[in-house]
């Protein structure tokens, strides 16, 4: 009798680990692999605003109807400072570029992520939203970001200006 208690105990804790495996695991494609939702990135958004100034700094590379990729560009020092802004054509490259961060840093498979307890008044806030086919993926500097995904801020901001022909 105590054999069989004992067998049906780890019986049920078998279970319970086994759905703790998969309620923590990451989705896998078809191929077994996981999948980090990359393929299915389109364009990309990056904006700074809130500094003390006024300023404010947006970038975005999205695909237009026919499927070719755009770069905008539009900054404003301080309150009152002129707006400069650029619109170009942009190829894959930085795209690609972007795709490969998402994937290494498992940027568009993280969840919510919690609101940060440190709020600095007058800080900036920087956004990046991944834009997917379905769907999006924001990421503020209001927000506590995984280990993993440290560096994404600068890292996003470093491939976008490259597209940008005044930096």
């Amino acid at each position: 009798m105590k054999i069989i208690i004992f067998l049906c105990y780890l019986l049920v804790a078998g279970l319970a680990l086994l759905l703790i495996v998969i309620l923590n695991s990451k989705p896998l494609d078809k191929d077994g692999m996981i999948n980090f939702r990359e393929h299915e990135l389109i364009g990309v958004i990056y904006s700074s605003s809130g500094s003390s100034t006024g300023g404010y700094e947006y970038m975005s590379l999205m695909p237009d109807e026919h499927g070719e990729l755009w770069f905008n560009y539009e900054t404003m020092e301080a309150n009152g400072a002129p707006i400069i802004s650029h619109h170009t054509k942009a190829d894959q490259n930085v795209l690609d570029e972007l795709k490969t961060l998402c994937r290494q840093k498992e940027l568009l498979i993280m969840g919510k992520l919690k609101e940060s307890d440190l709020i600095l008044l007058d800080a900036p806030v920087t956004t990046i939203t991944f834009v997917l086919e379905k769907d999006e993926v924001v990421i503020s500097s209001s927000h506590e970001l995984p280990e993993h995904a440290q560096g994404v801020f600068s890292a996003v901001y470093n491939a976008l200006m490259k597209l940008n022909p005044e930096s």
